[in-house]
Parts: structure tokens; sequence; C-alpha cells
């Protein structure tokens, strides 16, 4: 009942005097505005990175790796991998075949600083060496022609599958299909760096397909450019190239379910053991990228966590606004005070009145800033999209989860703002507070 009897007259007392109470409410929009966009900001990274992951590789897979260089057991420096066992192909087929949450899997062998060039066009990248499986591994699909098959694994064939920039740079509008691409070397010590045997300081390759556009946002802005790749049978990197080099054999692998990729894990690990020894386990590695969307998960959470606390500054300087307008109020509005108290209000209705006209000054500011911030982070988002991500979208993140929040911490800001000035007003007594001028 008190609430239904003051709340009009709070309202009233706020609308007498307009001017004064949309500056007190500006500065709780731009304190709720701020926090609730930064840490709207920093879901989106999160959202972002997850969103053209899944696009360009998805959430079930993972890697196993043999890096050049392993951590010493003292782990106080970094040593060359001792191990000299090759993670091959038949290794692969093993840990495929005995790993029943593992769905497809692919190997990956890469090669740079080579040329690749075709009637006076050339571009110099890298070369990657796969197998028939990586198609389905990255669904990756074909624009023309075909993907590398097994016929050209067992023949080791020179045959080779363009990423969408490479045709394009080689080609440009024309059909590359059946015509020839030439990799070369700059000199004979580069070639041999590459562990090239018998194959000269230029190989003709023939192109049989050309590969859709792959790569996303997300992976342009961080270099991978895997459009610009040229695929070929690892077998044929093996030979032309030197298999004693390349014993980096990547696995890249497939489980059938984002929740089956610790078991698909544990399996291939399991596998390694007993393909290498339980002493050469940790001369391995295995990368998935749930674990990796964990760690940008906790990077987006410390950067909501610092954003919000930077904006909550805002919020803070908003509230003690709060406070010295409702402080000014009560000098202004003594007389008023004074003739409701003479009337029969007691001291907590005047305490109860104040605590509605600030508390709906800052339900009212966060209101409009949460508003504000939600049409401030669609119009980013656009920016974002256009100008800077280009490839990809920027995502529009306004949870219901921060709303509620911006509405609460607005509500015990005008709370915590109000009672200092509210008992101010109750403990004014009628009769000096009706003199007062």
């Amino acid at each position: 009942m008190k609430f239904i009897a003051n709340l009009p007259m709070a309202l009233e007392a706020l609308n007498r005097n307009k001017f004064r109470s949309l500056l007190t409410t500006l500065g709780i929009v731009i304190g709720i505005g701020a926090v609730v966009f930064t840490v709207s900001l920093g879901g989106s990274i999160s959202t972002f990175v997850s969103h053209e992951l899944d696009r360009f590789v998805g959430a079930t897979i993972f890697t196993i790796v043999r890096p050049n260089h392993v951590q010493h057991e003292s782990g106080n420096y970094w040593m060359e991998n001792p191990f000299q066992g090759n993670l091959w192909l038949d290794e692969m087929d093993a840990i495929v075949q005995n790993c029943p949450s593992i769905k497809n899997a692919s190997g990956l062998l890469f090669s740079f600083g080579v040329r690749i060039s075709h009637q006076g066009r050339s571009r110099g990248g890298g070369i990657l060496g796969t197998t028939p499986s990586l198609r389905q591994v990255w669904n990756w699909e074909l624009v023309s022609g075909r993907f590398i098959n097994p016929d050209d694994m067992n023949q080791a064939t020179r045959v080779c599958v363009l990423g969408k920039d490479a045709s394009r740079h080689l080609f440009g509008s024309s059909n590359p299909i059946g015509k020839e691409v030439q990799f070369s070397f700059k000199d004979a010590e580069t070639a041999e760096w590459l562990g090239a045997t018998s194959a000269p300081l230029q190989i003709r390759f023939t192109v049989v397909g050309v590969l859709e556009e792959k790569g996303t946002a997300y992976t342009k802005q961080m270099g991978w450019l895997v459009d610009e790749l040229v695929l070929i049978p690892a077998t044929t990197l093996a030979v032309y190239f030197g298999k004693r080099f390349f014993q980096n054999l990547t696995l890249m692998a497939h489980a059938h379910e984002i929740s089956q990729v610790p078991q698909a894990e544990a399996e291939a690990e399991l596998m390694l053991r007993r393909l290498f020894g339980d002493k050469n386990l940790r001369y391995f590695e295995v990368h998935s990228a749930v674990r990796e969307q964990d760690k940008i998960d906790t990077v987006s959470q410390i950067i909501q966590l610092v954003l919000g606390f930077a904006a909550s500054i805002s919020l803070f300087v908003g509230g003690v606004g709060t406070m010295n307008i409702m402080l000014v109020s009560v000098t202004q509005r003594t007389p008023e005070f004074g003739l409701r108290k003479a009337v029969g209000a007691t001291s907590n209705d005047i305490r109860f009145q104040l605590l509605l006209e600030s508390i709906s000054l800052c339900v009212i500011g966060g209101i409009i800033g949460t508003m504000l911030a939600g049409l401030i982070s669609l119009a980013s988002s656009w920016a974002i999209s256009v100008f800077i991500v280009k490839d990809g979208s920027w995502p529009f993140a306004i949870s219901f989860q921060s709303a509620l929040v911006a509405f609460l911490v607005s509500t015990i800001v005008g709370l915590c703002s109000g009672l200092y000035p509210a008992h101010q007003a109750a403990c004014l007594q009628p009769t000096e507070a009706m003199r007062f001028e």
C-alpha cells in the first residue's frame, strides 16, 4: 500500500523537474550502456571465433603432430625432438581403424618456399601433401574436376588440386583442368635442403581439380591462407622431396560427435603407445578444437571482466551524480517535506518517496542504457562485418542475462544513491522545514 501511495508522488516530483531528471538519468544511461556494450563486445569475440572455426574445420576435429622441439624433462628448456619414429600413412590407418570414436582422418604434410608458375604467371607459396580423405575431414567441396584419389596415392602421380585463390592467380578466369603447373626452387641448395632426391629443380604437375573457397574471415585475419594452397598426394611429396625430411606427418581426425572428442583423443593416444612405446608418447602432441575453444572462452571472459570493470567506473560516476542531484533536491524541496510531515506523513513516508524517486531515475536510465547499448552493438556488428571482417559476419550479442544484470545494477545504484538523501529528508523537523527559505 505504501508503494502504491508513494509511487505517483515520486513520479510527479520527477516530472516537475524534467531537466534535472534528464541530466540525472543521462549519467546512468551512459554508465549502464557502457557496461552492457563492453561486456557484450567481449562475448562477441568468443562467438565469432567459435563460429569461424566451426565453418573452417568443425568443432569435432583434433590433430596429432610430432613437434620438432619438445620440452626437457626438467622443464627448464626446449630441446630437439630425439624421437625419430615416423608417423606415416600405415600408422594413420592403424589409428583410424582401431579408434571407434574417430569418424575419419587425413594426413597432412606442408612444404613452403616453392614457386609455382604457369605461362609467365607465378606465385610463391606452400604445397600441401595430403590424402583423399582430407575432402571429408575439412568438408571441402570442388568447383571443378576431381580430388586426389587412391590411385594417385598408390602411384605417387604428379597431379595437383588448386585452392580457389591459387587457381585465380595462375589461370585467371580460364579453366585450369588438364593444364600443367611447374614447381621450382631457387637453387640447388634449396632443393637439397628440401630433401630432393631424383627430382630436377623443376617439376611439372597436372591440375586435376579446383577447390571452392574455404578460408573464413578468422583464418584470413590469422594469416592462414588456405585458398592459396596447392594440394598434391602425400606419397608424391615424399617421393619427389624425400620422405626422410617429412617426418612430421600431421594427423587430422574427426570424432563422430563433439562429446566424443575427449574419448577419441584418449583412443588415439593409446594407439600411439602401442605403435611407438610408452616412453615416446611425450614426443607427440594432441590438439583439439574443443581445447582451443576453451582457451578462447577463457580469454574472452578475461576481456569481458577487464572491459566491464573499466566501463563500471562510468556507472559509479553516474551513481555519485544521482546522489548529488538528490541531495540538491532535498534542499530545494525542504518546505514540501515539512508540509507533508505537518499533515501526517511519517519519516518513513518521506524516506520511501525519495528512495522511489532515486530508484525510478536509475531504472529508467538502465532501460534506456540497455536499449542504447543494443543499438550501438547492432551498428558495430554491421560496421565490423562490412569494413573489418568483410568475409564473415560479426555476431550481434546482447544476451538476456546482460540486460537483466543491467536492470538489477541500475536498481541497486538507485537504492544506494538515494539512501543518504532520503535519510536527510526524513530527519527534517516539520516546523524548521516549513520556515526554510
